[in-house]
């Protein structure tokens, strides 16, 4: 177990399980290619703008 950190990403949507639970996230690499990363925890660490953008979705 560890963290994996992604850079110069933007997150389209945290993915949630069939209870709700946050479960991972899809988002566009350096290349603007959507990939899914799939994880136990996710954290929420974006900007004023970035957070409510994500939540929206």
């Amino acid at each position: 177990m560890g963290v994996q950190l992604v850079t110069n990403a933007r997150v389209r949507e945290i993915t949630i399980d069939d209870n709700g639970n946050a479960d991972g996230a899809v988002y566009y690499d350096s290349m603007g290619i959507a990939q899914v990363q799939k994880a136990s925890i996710v954290v929420m660490a974006c900007n004023g703008i970035g957070t409510p953008r994500i939540l929206l979705n």
